[in-house]
């Protein structure tokens, strides 16, 4: 067999997708997935696939800035007409607040728990399923999820300016800068 690539040239491995012959240039300079080599067309259809998966998380962290940035400013005028414009019923306005603000991160949280129940082992999902069915863990639950809420809405700011100056964006445009160059590379040869 021959590298596909090199007619001429005997192929001294196999690409790891697609079984074609590759000559040893052309295994140094394609990409390997779990140290096996890849062909030029799988490989450039690899770095296309991390390109998109690299523009949608830049494209989520911008999305994600626009609406922490609303949330943030809607529960900071409850919070700020609770502390300074009532009269009456002020600690009202900052709980909205605070629970406004606890809106930024609800999907985090979500995530977080369904990390943690898919993590855990059968004996500890067998005692929860049980612990559920006597009613024993709904009122705890519920409160717990209100306290971690406005825990969550009280430090929401240093989210908020953690997420709006170490978003990682940067580091994200920098890997598709990377990818594309990898990618123009690949095409050349």
């Amino acid at each position: 067999m021959n590298c596909v690539t090199h007619n001429e040239v005997a192929a001294v491995a196999t690409c790891q997708n697609c079984s074609v012959g590759l000559c040893k240039e052309c295994i140094d300079k394609g990409l390997k997935n779990d140290n096996k080599p890849l062909c030029k067309n799988c490989s450039l259809a690899q770095l296309e696939q991390i390109l998109k998966e690299l523009e949608a998380a830049s494209r989520n962290i911008d999305i994600r800035k626009i609406v922490w940035t609303i949330i943030f400013i809607v529960g900071g005028i409850s919070i700020l007409y609770g502390l300074y414009i009532t009269e009456r019923d002020n600690v009202f306005y900052v709980i909205i607040g605070l629970l406004i603000w606890a809106l930024a991160g609800i999907t985090d949280l979500f995530k977080m728990l369904g990390e943690a129940q898919s993590s855990q082992d059968t004996e500890t999902a067998v005692r929860n399923a049980i612990r559920k069915e006597k009613g024993q863990d709904s009122i705890g639950s519920f409160i717990g999820y209100c306290i971690i809420a406005l825990g969550r809405g009280l430090f929401f700011p240093i989210f908020y300016f953690k997420l709006m100056f170490f978003s990682g964006k940067k580091e994200i445009q920098n890997q598709i800068l990377e990818t594309q160059k990898l990618k123009e590379e690949l095409e050349s040869y």
